[in-house]
């Protein structure tokens, strides 16, 4: 974990800080996770959230490491245990389909969720978001990181095919369907947009 001085140097510009890619440790020290905090990182692929997570977090925090393919989740599995991390709690299972989660997180059980490059590639967001919102205390907060839709020529080429991609629009008006209120957008490197959201 980063000491005093170093958490005092991250400023709220995550771009400045990491380049063209996004840090998910810098990501999640500007967002203002803390000690303790319980996490569901949904879609959580191979861990590139999850475990910088698990670590901000402490062992009085939980993450719940959400997804729907088995591979991603072995590699998960194992940088869990090398790390020797014992608050991760590994989920198979189908977010598009409606409390999806039901069985394994309750109810307003978690501060954050963190939805990182997923609805662009999912045709149910509506589910997706709507579990989101059952599982998140009140007041708790939505993270949605996703690719740019019109990234600069430059960066065009890099990511998924632009016309897969979904707009910040697009998000704003998803989540507010979902009763979400937006709180903020913030910068998340080159390639992608990020928003906060809170219940």
């Amino acid at each position: 974990m980063l000491n005093q001085k170093e958490k005092k140097e991250i400023k709220p510009d995550v771009g400045s800080m990491m380049g063209n890619f996004m840090n998910p440790r810098v990501v999640a020290l500007t967002l203002g996770i803390q000690m303790n905090d319980n996490i569901a990182d949904l879609g959580c692929g191979g861990g590139y959230f999850t475990i910088p997570l698990a670590h901000l977090v402490g062992k009085g925090g939980k993450v719940y490491a959400v997804d729907v393919m088995e591979g991603p989740l072995e590699a998960v599995k194992s940088r869990v245990h090398m790390e020797k991390l014992e608050n991760v709690s590994i989920i198979r299972n189908n977010l598009e389909k409606k409390n999806a989660l039901q069985k394994e997180i309750p109810s307003e059980h978690c501060q954050w969720v963190i939805l990182a490059s997923i609805l662009y590639s999912s045709t149910k967001s509506n589910a997706i978001l709507a579990e989101s919102k059952r599982i998140l205390a009140k007041n708790g907060k939505l993270v949605i990181i996703d690719w740019e839709k019109k990234p600069k020529k430059q960066f065009s080429f890099f990511g998924p095919p632009l016309e897969s991609r979904i707009s910040e629009g697009e998000i704003k008006n998803l989540a507010k369907k979902e009763g979400f209120r937006l709180e903020k957008k913030f910068n998340v490197g080159k390639f992608h947009y990020g928003f906060i959201f809170s219940k």
